[in-house]
């Protein structure tokens, strides 16, 4: 993995310390995302951040808020690597490499809002060669598993923490999701792939 994401902060430390662990058509609403050529500079740190690691290598850091259009917030290493999240669902990345092309996650996001359980279906397309993308439908179930206190740099948080199990044919995977009383996701651990894999996330 390349420099800019090789140091993490102490909060998101001791964040993750608290964590266990589609047919995708034209006009689905994904936005096309076209980071940027240049690297962040010291001059943009005042922008909203997001910590994250990547739990199957380690590596960790901190992406910065680099452009937020029709509820798709897109942050961005000092090396254009980048995320896109959509009301802190994991919508697509850039620059890691076996990239996730879209998620239509749509399902998830209405359950997670009204404290809904059981069988939900989301769709992931990944880059295979250039710009051809395969798709993937993935069945998935949706478990509340009670009430955690996280450690935030403001002071606790408490949220409930929910698990997604997925599968399809060719995968399967677990997502874990922290979310408040006003369902807001405020932490989650995210699957990006089989080459990027899981993707702790803190904004």
């Amino acid at each position: 993995m390349t420099r800019g994401l090789r140091t993490c902060g102490a909060a998101l430390a001791l964040a993750l310390a608290c964590s266990a662990c589609g047919v995708l058509p034209t006009g689905s609403g994904t936005p096309e995302i076209a980071p940027p050529s240049v690297g962040l500079t010291a001059g943009q740190l005042g922008l909203p951040v997001l910590n994250l690691s990547l739990l199957e290598t380690g590596t960790a850091g901190t992406m910065a808020l680099v452009a937020s259009r029709d509820g798709y917030d897109t942050y961005m290493s000092s090396d254009d690597i980048s995320l896109t999240l959509r009301a802190g669902m994991l919508i697509a990345t850039r620059g890691f490499g076996g990239d996730l092309a879209s998620t239509d996650a749509s399902a998830t996001a209405a359950a997670l809002a009204t404290g809904s359980a059981g069988p939900v279906e989301r769709f992931h397309g990944f880059y295979t060669r250039g710009e051809e993308v395969a798709l993937t439908a993935f069945v998935c179930t949706l478990t509340w598993n009670g009430a955690e206190a996280l450690q935030r740099p403001g002071g606790p948080v408490t949220a409930q923490r929910v698990t997604e199990f997925c599968r399809s044919p060719s995968a399967s995977f677990a997502n874990t999701f922290w979310v408040d009383g006003s369902g807001r996701i405020v932490q989650s651990v995210q699957w990006a792939g089989e080459r990027i894999g899981l993707v702790a996330l803190i904004p």
